[in-house]
């Protein structure tokens, strides 16, 4: 594997589990008592069907 492979590999990885990390704090904000901007966004997230997310 040459470095721009590698680099291409490491970059998808990264992005992917980005995004999964991002919408798992849509779905479910973390902690006792998340922030008031996170809980709006998070449902926001929710009041919409899985076609739109």
């Amino acid at each position: 594997m040459d470095s721009e492979k590698f680099i291409d590999a490491l970059n998808i990885v990264v992005k992917d589990a980005a995004v999964v990390d991002v919408v798992s704090l849509l779905k479910s904000p973390p902690g006792k008592k998340p922030s008031k901007e996170l809980v709006d966004v998070s449902n926001f997230y929710n009041s919409h069907t899985d076609d739109i997310k």
